[in-house]
């Protein structure tokens, strides 16, 4: 499991943002993000596997939402990686501004051989999605001294699939009521977790459960382990 930072303000761009997590922040769906980057649409520097799974540097997630819009799928392959790498490279050059003002992105202009791509609004998009993907993940921790360890809502001793489970079924207003030392920011934190992070779920029959690691060859190799296309998945013999 990724264990949540405590601060968000160390948040760099280097840092991993798993596949879910970058699902959340930029809204294209996993499966999608896998297949760009099967496709080689992201530079081997904004890949690597961390913690046993495929994952994006923060600077790539923007990028990400350039990807997968209608002006980056009138490319063909080469030019939206060119594009791509430009974005990723603008992305960790201003980290820290983006971060503070991520209209900011809203003036990008990449130049190309084909004629000019202005990515600003999806690149904008994309980066308040991963703020706001940072700050819920700020709101979560992991305390051996609250409730097992288990992830909670920070100041509470809340469970985060408890609370996320909670709201999806009875709704905000009922889950306010229900656990008063919520309040709405813990709650949308931990439906974005849930979300990124689905709780795993029971393995039906009593076969071993067997977990089988498919990955692009620019992450394997930092992995170590042999490249196949796909996703990390759960199988049971």
């Amino acid at each position: 499991m990724i264990i949540p930072f405590t601060n968000q303000t160390v948040f760099s761009s280097g840092d991993a943002v798993a596949i879910g997590e970058a699902s959340v922040a930029a809204g294209v769906p996993p499966r999608g993000i896998v297949q760009l980057i099967n496709d080689g649409a992201f530079p081997e520097s904004a890949c690597l596997m961390f913690d046993a799974e495929p994952a994006l540097r923060a600077f790539a997630v923007p990028a990400l939402g350039f990807a997968a819009s209608e002006v980056a799928k009138s490319l063909d392959m080469g030019a939206c990686r060119r594009a791509v790498g430009r974005i990723g490279e603008f992305v960790e050059k201003d980290w820290m501004r983006l971060r503070k003002e991520p209209k900011y992105a809203m003036h990008i202009r990449v130049e190309m051989g084909e004629g000019t791509v202005n990515p600003g609004r999806a690149v904008f998009e994309a980066m308040v999605g991963l703020n706001r993907w940072i700050e819920a993940r700020s709101r979560i921790v992991e305390n051996p001294k609250i409730r097992g360890g288990i992830l909670t809502i920070r100041g509470t001793r809340v469970g985060v699939y408890e609370a996320a489970e909670f709201l999806a079924g009875e709704g905000m207003e009922a889950a306010l009521e229900h656990y008063p030392s919520m309040n709405r920011g813990g709650f949308e934190a931990a439906a974005m977790y849930a979300k990124a992070h689905p709780r795993p779920t029971r393995p039906r029959g009593n076969g071993p459960l067997r977990v089988t690691i498919r990955t692009h060859p620019l992450i394997a190799a930092e992995a170590g382990i042999s490249a196949s296309p796909g996703m990390v998945r759960d199988e049971r013999s």
